[in-house]
């Protein structure tokens, strides 16, 4: 399933979690420190698969079947500080996972395929919309300082020679998200965002690539 189909489940969710807010008891959020962990799905803008066949084909590789797997286990952890009911501020840190481009080559008893991880610490501020005692919206702007590595590997079968390359990169891209939490009371909330991460990457090494995140957090006080 695409990220996109999941985005849509997520806000059916949201729309109950917000029912859930107008259920009595749970005091309102305290000011201070909050921490948090977090999992959920990422996938990552790669070229289609034809195109990344034709560039094996441009090099006098030809491939005789392919694939792309462009989603992946997410996961990350987070520091924050609540100034007041609207204003919020995090640091913390995010891995992607891995995203793979598998194929075999035609005539050869071999294997090639192109696998794309980053991961890195993140800074961001929030605005949050309190609709209830329990239950606020939030939008986030942030920076990702990412850590990103794209390899590429060959190997032949028969010989059990194996080539591989890979290319590193660090950069600071922006990204910005849209969420919900059900404040269940004082100390423990649920949260429910999605996430977009601009042009992550260098143009020189690993190339740039955006990336979504759908995740599901459980916030501590």
């Amino acid at each position: 399933m695409k990220l996109q189909k999941r985005v849509g489940l997520a806000a059916l969710t949201a729309a109950q979690v917000m029912a859930l807010g107008c259920l009595p008891a749970a005091s309102a959020l305290a000011e201070g420190f909050y921490f948090g962990v977090s999992g959920g799905l990422a996938a990552v803008d790669l070229p289609s698969k034809a195109s990344i066949d034709q560039l094996f084909e441009d090099v006098g590789v030809a491939i005789e079947s392919s694939s792309v797997d462009d989603e992946d286990t997410a996961w990350g952890v987070q520091v924050g500080y609540r100034w007041n009911s609207y204003v919020a501020a995090e640091v913390g840190y995010v891995n992607f996972g891995t995203a793979e481009y598998q194929a075999t080559p035609a005539g050869i008893d071999g294997a090639v395929s192109l696998r794309a991880r980053s991961s890195g610490p993140t800074v961001s501020v929030l605005g949050m919309l309190p609709a209830s005692e329990h239950f606020d919206f939030h939008l986030r702007a942030g920076v990702y300082f990412g850590d990103s590595r794209m390899r590429a590997r060959a190997e032949d079968f028969i010989t059990g020679d194996a080539f591989s390359e890979e290319a590193k990169s660090r950069s600071e891209d922006l990204f910005a998200g849209i969420g919900a939490a059900w404040n269940i009371n004082d100390r423990y909330s649920l949260r429910l965002e999605y996430q977009r991460f601009f042009d992550v990457g260098d143009k020189n090494h690993t190339g740039e690539t955006d990336i979504d995140l759908l995740s599901f957090s459980l916030l501590f006080r």
